[in-house]
């Protein structure tokens, strides 16, 4: 069962840590309620306090990036696209 956020000496954030996982020396975990709605992409724990660790340059270029239609979203985007013509040209 997941009990918190893991991370290392530096205040970089590991993964999720898990109850009765052994905590590597020089590593802290932050409860997953203490740390929520703090971060929205990368935690990253100064001083104590889980805080976003993406500046926001980052999270803008992250927001902005283009994403890439997988196989199926394009499939469906075809077969959307081809009803609406036949419909449009009345032959639906």
């Amino acid at each position: 069962m997941k009990a918190g956020l893991q991370f290392d000496e530096n205040g970089n954030y590991v993964g999720d840590y898990l109850e009765g996982k052994p905590l590597p020396d020089n590593h802290t975990v932050i409860p997953t309620h203490l740390a929520e709605g703090k971060f929205t992409y990368l935690p990253k724990l100064v001083n104590g306090e889980v805080v976003e660790g993406l500046s926001l340059e980052e999270i803008e270029a992250v927001q902005n990036m283009p994403m890439e239609l997988s196989e199926l979203d394009k499939l469906k985007k075809d077969y959307l696209d081809l009803i609406f013509q036949l419909t449009e040209s009345g032959v639906l």
